[in-house]
């Protein structure tokens, strides 16, 4: 079943990278689409669609990953898939 994850990740993940290795996740789980953007707050958003179970493997990678250590908390909301997206990218 296809599903929509929205994800506010908190910690040093500005500026680290941590786009570009999500990206790069996104990009190696094939199926998964959506983006990753920095906030003006600090945190990371990141939107994915796919299957559950790719969401469920984009998510481990993301938080246990090379920059996990930058990671303070990742706040998850599940939401209805939509379709929107056709790759996954990052928005700057």
């Amino acid at each position: 079943m296809k599903q929509r994850m929205h994800l506010y990740v908190s910690g040093s993940v500005q500026g680290v990278g941590f786009r570009w290795h999500t990206e790069r996740i996104a990009r190696r789980i094939s199926g998964v689409t959506g983006f990753v953007r920095n906030l003006e707050d600090g945190l990371v958003e990141v939107v994915v669609e796919g299957e559950e179970t790719l969401l469920t493997q984009f998510k481990k990678e993301m938080e246990e990953g090379i920059l996990h250590r930058n990671i303070d908390s990742v706040e998850t909301i599940d939401e209805p898939h939509t379709g929107k997206f056709s790759d996954f990218s990052i928005v700057f």
